[in-house]
C-alpha cells in the first residue's frame, strides 16, 4: 500500500512541478546505476530540492530530512508515508544525535534492497550560487551499511540542482546527475582516511554540476559581473567557464536581457483570473508575511498550488451543486477555474 501511495503521490507532484516550473531540464539519467544508490545534492531550495530528486529519477527513493519537521504527530505520519527519514543535527540537541543510529540502520536496509536514498551533505540550505563545505554525515551513511555487509555494492551519485531563480514561480530548473562513485573502493583496511577522500571527490564532482563560485570573499563582485552576461544557469558547465574568465579578469561580452512579453491585451482575462482565484491567493499572501527564511518561499508556493487550489475548486463545485445550479454553470466552473490558474501561470512565464 505504501508503494502505491508513493507512486501516486510522485505522479501527482511530477505534474505539479511541470505546472510550477516553466522549464525542467534533466541531464545524466544514464549515470544512475541499478544497484544501491546514495544521491548527494546541493541544497538551495528547501523541500523543492527533494521533490525534484524524487520525481526525476527512476528509482524507489527515500529522503533524509531534518528531524525538526517531524515533531508533530501528523507531520511525522505524513512525512514517513512520503519515504522521508529524520536526521538529527547538533542544533537538535546532543542527546538526539544517538537517534541517527536508527536512521542509518534504515538506510542500510534500503541499500540492501538496491533502492536509493537522498541526502543533502551541505547540512543546511542557502541561496548563494556555490557549494558549501560538505559534512561527514553522508560518508557515515554508506560506511555503516558496508560495515554490516562489506560485499554490498553501493554507489554515490552526485547531483546538481540549478535554478534560474529559486523563489520565483514559473522560473526554470535543471537537474544534473553526475557519474557514480563506487563507495566500496574507498573502504580499505590500509586507508582509514577513505571517508575524507570520498568527501573530497564528491565535492569536486558536485561543484562541476552547479554554478560554483569558490572565492567567497569575491562572491559579490563575481556574481555582479556574471549577471551582466545574462547567464544560463541551467547550464552549469558554461556558467562555470564564464566564472573562470571573470576570476582571471577577462572581459566577457554582455548579452541583452530578454524583454518581458506584453500582456496588456490580456488584462481583462487577468482580472477575471484574479477574481476566480481570490481566496487561495489571499491565503498565500497572508502566509508569505510569516516566512522568515526566503528559501522556504518556493516550497510553500508549490504546496499551496498543488493542494489548496484543487481543494478550493472542488469545494466551490460542491457548493454550486448544492445550490442547485444548472448543469451549464457546473460545466463552466469546471472548465473556467483550472483555465484561470493556467492563465495566471502563463503570465508569470
Amino acid at each position: 500500500m505504501q508503494r502505491l501511495w508513493y507512486y501516486f503521490l510522485r505522479a501527482y507532484v511530477w505534474i505539479g512541478l511541470h505546472f510550477y516550473f516553466r522549464k525542467i531540464v534533466i541531464r545524466g539519467w544514464e549515470n544512475i546505476p541499478k544497484g544501491a544508490v546514495l544521491f548527494t545534492a546541493n541544497h538551495q531550495n528547501a523541500f523543492m530540492d527533494a521533490l525534484l530528486m524524487v520525481c526525476f529519477n527512476p528509482k524507489f527513493t527515500y529522503s533524509l530530512t531534518r528531524a525538526d519537521v517531524f515533531k508533530k504527530p501528523f507531520a511525522r505520519m505524513l512525512l514517513a508515508s512520503m519515504n522521508m527519514i529524520p536526521v538529527f543535527r547538533i542544533r537538535d540537541g546532543w542527546n538526539s544525535l544517538s537517534e541517527n543510529d536508527k536512521s542509518f540502520e534504515a538506510c542500510s536496509r534500503i541499500f540492501h534492497k538496491k533502492e536509493a536514498v537522498i541526502i543533502f551533505p551541505e547540512g543546511n540550505h542557502g541561496d548563494l550560487r556555490r557549494l558549501r563545505p560538505l559534512s561527514k554525515g553522508f560518508t557515515r551513511v554508506v560506511f555503516e551499511a558496508l560495515r554490516q555487509d562489506p560485499a554490498l555494492p553501493i554507489f554515490i551519485v552526485p547531483v546538481g540542482l540549478n535554478y534560474t531563480n529559486p523563489t520565483a514561480f514559473r522560473s526554470s530548473v535543471s537537474v544534473y546527475f553526475g557519474e557514480p562513485l563506487p563507495v566500496n573502493e574507498y573502504v580499505t583496511i590500509d586507508d582509514p582516511a577513505g571517508a575524507n577522500r570520498l568527501r573530497k571527490d564528491v565535492a569536486t564532482r558536485m561543484k562541476s554540476l552547479i554554478t560554483h563560485i569558490e572565492d567567497i570573499e569575491r562572491y559579490p563582485s563575481i556574481i555582479h559581473e556574471l549577471e551582466k552576461t545574462n547567464p544560463d544557469y541551467l547550464d552549469p558547465v558554461r556558467v562555470n567557464q564564464q566564472i573562470a574568465r571573470i576570476e582571471k579578469g577577462e572581459a566577457i561580452s554582455e548579452e541583452a536581457n530578454h524583454s518581458p512579453r506584453a500582456v496588456s491585451a490580456f488584462q481583462p482575462l487577468r482580472y477575471l483570473a484574479l477574481v476566480i482565484n481570490f481566496l487561495p491567493l489571499l491565503v498565500w499572501h497572508r502566509l508569505l508575511h510569516r516566512i522568515k527564511d526566503p528559501v522556504f518561499i518556493a516550497s510553500l508556493k508549490f504546496g499551496i498550488g498543488i493542494f489548496l487550489f484543487p481543494l478550493y475548486y472542488f469545494l466551490m463545485g460542491v457548493i454550486l451543486y448544492a445550490l442547485g445550479g444548472p448543469w451549464w454553470i457546473l460545466l463552466s466552473w469546471g472548465v473556467l477555474a483550472p483555465f484561470s490558474a493556467w492563465f495566471l501561470a502563463r503570465l508569470k512565464g
